[in-house]
């Protein structure tokens, strides 16, 4: 079988799994929303060498669901081939980790939960700063040119936007995407398909922005702590 074949089989693998937990009550949004931009390969070496246990891993440890993260199928014989041996390793000692941790750091029931509560609470500014993992994550997971914008909004003290966000319509039919949205605030940062779906946020009452605007970072804070806003 040829690299191009098993790559294709892998991320296969890995959908299959996203659809597994999502059975269990799980739906690893901004896992899929990675998986999109960059490749099933490619996004599965980003995860395992990061630094940070993502909740989404520590959530599936919780649930004594492993076997469905995409650190297991990075060591199983079967995909072997795709990685290196740091790779396998470095798969394996998150695995670990993650199992080590199950006890003492409880899920994450963020925005990767399925159908999450209407009234959840956020942070505000000028609260304490969302615990580093989940902005972790979101800077990991989201388009790179937001970087800059996205470390000015985690200074100013802002909660984390969801990454990949599906803005669904009264029938849970996906409508429009976001690639960061702070759905508590209904702010959203657009870019892939950004003025077709600009149009259906600004329908469902949110406030759409574009992700290349030069201004972006000052435009959505001012959007976020605005009286309707998150504060």
């Amino acid at each position: 079988m040829t690299d191009e074949a098993l790559s294709r089989q892998f991320e296969q693998a890995m959908r299959a799994s996203c659809e597994e937990a999502a059975e269990l009550g799980y739906l690893p949004k901004r896992f899929l929303a990675g998986l999109q931009r960059e490749g099933g390969v490619a996004y599965a070496k980003k995860l395992v060498h990061s630094p940070v246990l993502q909740s989404g891993l520590r959530r599936l440890a919780a649930m004594r669901r492993l076997d469905l993260s995409i650190e297991h199928l990075v060591v199983s014989d079967r995909f072997r081939g795709l990685f290196t041996k740091a790779d396998v390793e470095a798969a394996r000692g998150r695995l670990k980790l993650a199992m080590e941790g199950v006890e003492t750091a409880p899920a994450d029931d963020g925005e990767d939960a399925l159908e999450p509560g209407a009234g959840a609470s956020v942070e505000k500014r000028g609260a304490a700063t969302p615990p580093p993992d989940e902005w972790d994550n979101a800077l990991e997971l989201a388009a790179s040119e937001l970087g800059d914008a996205m470390r000015h909004w985690r200074a100013a003290g802002l909660p984390p936007p969801v990454v990949g966000y599906e803005l669904t319509d009264g029938a849970g039919e996906v409508v429009a995407e976001a690639e960061l949205a702070w759905p508590a605030g209904r702010v959203a940062v657009l870019m892939r398909d950004g003025a077709r779906c600009a149009p259906r946020f600004d329908r469902a009452g949110w406030v759409a922005h574009m992700g290349r605007a030069a201004n972006i970072a000052n435009v959505v804070g001012a959007a976020l702590v605005r009286p309707s806003g998150l504060a």
